[in-house]
């Protein structure tokens, strides 16, 4: 019978490996242990706090802008002007704006949260499995990004082929639309970005939210390290 057992090298002064064969000797312990009492290997790394806290708050800094576009989505929010004010296009526009731009910054910090477990995983003490399914639901992000950014420059990155903002279709209740990468429409409260659907990539971030947003943190202080 086998179990996953995570031990971690806490990066404290007290404890964090002050070579990297100090460092590999913990690793080789680790996998002995494993292999004498049947475990399975789970990463073995030094948890930098700090990493950890970066990606606590690009997780909820991108939960809250989510939550808030889907206020507006919902009607659940608007803005308006103050009584007397003379209404103008920019009023009329106002609740679309605000939701479009919170839109694309929610996609903004989860693309940064992906960059950073996929540069710092190893820094992080997260399941590998956790990781996986969190960086498969992001990575459509990346291209979607990439058209707002550099659809409209005069040459390709590197001299390749420029991503043009093109059609992708959706149905919802019923009704079909298309919207391209650098468009948003709501649809009975269901936000619709390109080929996203921003709902789906929240869930996603609020699950790993959970794991290692700010509750996570404390877990981290009163881990017990490796000694």
């Amino acid at each position: 019978m086998s179990a996953t057992l995570d031990i971690f090298c806490i990066a404290s002064e007290a404890c964090k490996p002050v070579s990297l064969k100090e460092k590999r000797l913990y690793q080789l312990f680790y996998l002995k242990l494993c292999k004498t009492h049947n475990f399975k290997a789970a990463h073995v790394t030094a948890i930098d706090n700090d990493v950890r806290q970066r990606l606590a708050l690009l997780l909820e800094v991108a939960c809250e802008q989510f939550e808030l576009a889907d206020c507006f989505a919902k009607n659940e929010f608007c803005v308006t002007a103050p009584n007397g004010t003379e209404k103008t296009h920019l009023q009329l526009r106002s609740n679309s704006t605000v939701q479009m731009a919170l839109a694309k910054e929610f996609l903004f910090n989860v693309s940064r949260a992906y960059r950073l477990i996929d540069h710092g995983s190893g820094k992080l003490g997260l399941e590998r499995e956790a990781r996986k399914t969190f960086m498969e639901a992001i990575k459509p992000i990346v291209d979607v990004r990439d058209v707002n950014e550099h659809g409209n420059d005069a040459i390709g990155k590197s001299g390749g082929a420029i991503k043009r903002p093109k059609p992708h279709s959706h149905e919802v209740s019923g009704i079909n639309v298309s919207v391209d990468e650098t468009s948003m429409v709501s649809i009975n409260g269901e936000m619709l970005l390109g080929p996203l659907k921003p709902s789906e990539i929240y869930k996603c971030a609020h699950k790993l939210k959970v794991v290692a947003g700010f509750s996570s943190l404390n877990k981290i202080d009163d881990a017990s390290p490796i000694v």
